[in-house]
């Protein structure tokens, strides 16, 4: 069957390849008009692409995956009725061929992978994106899990506590090392509001398998705080001397405009507007995924002008032919620099943003624009990042309260 033909019920395979790194997820997608809602259904295949470790060797494993599911589809394939374990929904998008469910009802109707999707799409409006990410990654893990122990078909009535403490005892990473306490209680922590939701709206359990689970403490660290003045004095020293033009720039458009180390190493030359005084954090590269702008301030724009001057429109800011540098480039460049100075630990590159809030609160006490700047969704979410760093305090209280 033609493409043509075939554009009305189904979209041929395609290959995402994360962007080129081989630290995430490499599949096959492609979508199908679903048979009861008539709506198209995205399907994600990663039948054995990922166990592969170079590009060339995944990229060869996505195109023959993505050819054997396109003559599938050409030969008029249906994979919500045929027995290919594979189907879509808030949670699904890798199975393994060859094993079959009693009916396509039975699998939708019954099983635990079916009610926690419902139970995200019944929630999805009502939390950020970002949470419901967080939810829906959660509950696919969680069902791999089961899978893997014979567990997905099961009535999900029928889970236990115990199911799920095992699963929260076996959190791996991909490399096969056990996952760090802290994401073993954000998995356990979500999936426990996800069993409490579905708890609510529905009958087919009666409690939350989720809810006597235990894990050790997690492991707190110290909080980073800012520098001092005498420190800045220090760092900034050092960098003139050692011609450390680059990690001074970096340090200070983390300063001056609370732009993540993650979203500046990513950020273009062409993101700077200097006339309109802004910088454009754009969509894919910020961490909530909205396209933002972010307030160039006076005192910063004659130093960005001049590092930006001889760059090329489409060039990264800051990087080497054109190239960007690497995820862990800034930060380590930062640590050597500290180390080399005699620091402790409760300094890092993430420093200079409490530096630059505490610098800009102090001289506005405007949290409106600090709001701003910090791109914040809330004022709540500024008053609390304000008060772990010592500041916001009630000064109309500490200067103007009446002696008794």
């Amino acid at each position: 069957m033609s493409e043509g033909e075939f554009q009305d019920i189904a979209i041929f395979p395609q290959i995402n390849n994360a962007g080129g790194s081989l630290d995430k997820d490499w599949y096959v997608f492609f979508s199908y008009r679903h048979p009861r809602t008539n709506r198209m259904k995205r399907f994600r295949v990663t039948k054995g692409i990922n166990q592969h470790k170079t590009k060339k060797a995944r990229l060869n494993a996505c195109k023959k995956i993505q050819q054997d599911y396109r003559r599938k589809l050409e030969d008029k394939w249906n994979p919500f009725t045929d027995g290919d374990r594979l189907y879509a929904d808030n949670i699904s998008y890798t199975q393994e061929p060859g094993k079959r469910y009693q009916s396509t009802s039975e699998k939708f109707e019954h099983t635990i992978e079916h009610y926690l999707s419902e139970t995200l799409e019944n929630h999805k409006v009502n939390v950020r994106p970002a949470t419901f990410q967080a939810y829906q990654t959660h509950a696919r893990k969680f069902i791999e899990w089961l899978e893997k122990n014979n567990l997905d078909q099961q009535r999900i009535g029928l889970l236990t506590t115990a199911d799920a403490q095992k699963f929260l005892n076996e959190m791996r990473l991909p490399n096969g090392r056990m996952a760090h306490i802290k994401t073993r209680w954000a998995y356990r922590n979500n999936l426990k509001r996800l069993f409490n939701l579905l708890l609510k709206q529905s009958t087919v359990i009666t409690e939350n398998p989720f809810s006597n689970t235990e894990l050790p403490p997690a492991e707190t660290t110290q909080a980073k705080r800012a520098f001092r003045d005498y420190e800045i004095d220090k760092i900034k020293a050092y960098c003139e001397k050692n011609q450390e033009e680059e990690i001074w720039a970096v340090i200070q458009f983390i300063f001056y405009t609370f732009i993540r180390p993650g979203e500046l190493r990513n950020l273009k030359v062409n993101d700077i507007d200097l006339e309109r005084g802004v910088i454009t954090v754009r969509a894919d590269i910020s961490k909530n995924k909205k396209k933002q702008d972010v307030t160039i301030p006076k005192a910063f724009m004659l130093f960005l002008t001049e590092y930006i001057k001889d760059k090329y429109p489409k060039h990264y800011v800051f990087g080497v032919n054109g190239k960007r540098r690497g995820e862990e480039f800034f930060r380590l460049r930062m640590k050597k620099i500290l180390d080399e100075l005699g620091f402790e630990s409760d300094v890092s590159l993430y420093s200079w943003k409490h530096t630059g809030v505490i610098a800009f609160y102090n001289r506005t006490k405007n949290i409106k624009a600090v709001q701003q700047q910090l791109r914040h969704h809330s004022l709540d979410q500024v008053n609390a990042y304000l008060h772990s760093l010592g500041l916001n305090i009630n000064e109309e209280a500490r200067d103007n309260f009446p002696t008794l």
